[in-house]
C-alpha cells in the first residue's frame, strides 16, 4: 500500500521488543554460567607431601587442599586441620555471618547450615587457615546440586508466567478475530475504500496487540 512511514515504525516497534526480550533471556541464562566465576581458578594442594598450586579444576576426590583467608573454597572439603578457619557461608545458606569451623564428626543427616566440619565450593574464606580433604568436585559439590537442579528446571515455566501467557494468547486471539469481524463489516457496508479500511484495521492491531507484556513483566 506503498505507507512506508507506517511500516517502518511498525517493524522497528517488533524489532525493539524482541531485542529487549532477547536480552532479557539472555541474562537469565548467563546466571547459572556466573556460579563459575565464585570459584577459585588455582588452589594450593599437597600431594606426595609437597605443597603445590594448581588450577581447581584439576581437583580430584582425596586431594588434601590448603585455605587460607582470602581464598575460595574450590571443592567440597571435609576440614582435618584448621588453625581459628572462618568462613563466610551466605551464598550458600544465606547465614550472613562467618561460621567458625571445627574437625568434629557429625552424624550424617546433619543439615548443610550445621555441618561446620564441612568446607563447601565457593564459599570465601574470612579468617584463619585449614586444611581439607576433597570429598567432592564439579556437579557432585553442594553448589554443583544447586546448578544442575535449576538447570533441569529452566524450561518449567512459573504459574504466572503461564498466566501470562494464557492472557497474552487470550488478548491477541480476540484482537485478531474482532479485526477479522470489522473487516468484513467494513466490506459490507462499503463506507470506506478497501486501502483505507485495511490501513485502519492495521491500526488497530498494532496498537491493542500486547507485544510488550513479556518484556514488561520481566
Amino acid at each position: 500500500m506503498r505507507h512506508y512511514s507506517d511500516s517502518s515504525v511498525i517493524t522497528i516497534v517488533i524489532i525493539i521488543n524482541a531485542l529487549i526480550g532477547f536480552a532479557q533471556e539472555i541474562k537469565a541464562s548467563n546466571a547459572l554460567e556466573k556460579i563459575k566465576t565464585l570459584l577459585s581458578a588455582e588452589t594450593n594442594v599437597y600431594r606426595d607431601g609437597t605443597r603445590t598450586q594448581m588450577l581447581a579444576r584439576n581437583l580430584v576426590v582425596g586431594d588434601v587442599v590448603y585455605l587460607e583467608a582470602g581464598d575460595n573454597v574450590p571443592a567440597d572439603l571435609r576440614l582435618v586441620d584448621l588453625d581459628n578457619l572462618r568462613i563466610q557461608e551466605s551464598a550458600l545458606t544465606g547465614e550472613s555471618d562467618s561460621v567458625a569451623k571445627t574437625i568434629n564428626p557429625l552424624p550424617l543427616n546433619t543439615p548443610i547450615s550445621d555441618q561446620t566440619n564441612m568446607a563447601f565450593a565457593s564459599i570465601g574464606v574470612t579468617n584463619g587457615s585449614g586444611l581439607g580433604i576433597v570429598v567432592a568436585v564439579g556437579e557432585n559439590t553442594e553448589i554443583g546440586k544447586i546448578s544442575t537442579t535449576v538447570q533441569d528446571m529452566k524450561h518449567q515455566k512459573s504459574p504466572l508466567t503461564k498466566e501470562l501467557d494464557q492472557l497474552g494468547a487470550g488478548i491477541s486471539w480476540f484482537i485478531i478475530i474482532s479485526s477479522v469481524i470489522l473487516f468484513v463489516f467494513g466490506m459490507f457496508l462499503q463506507i470506506y475504500s478497501i486501502s483505507v479500511l485495511a490501513m485502519a484495521i492495521i491500526t488497530m492491531i498494532v496498537g491493542s496487540m500486547p507485544e510488550g507484556l513479556p518484556a514488561l513483566m520481566q
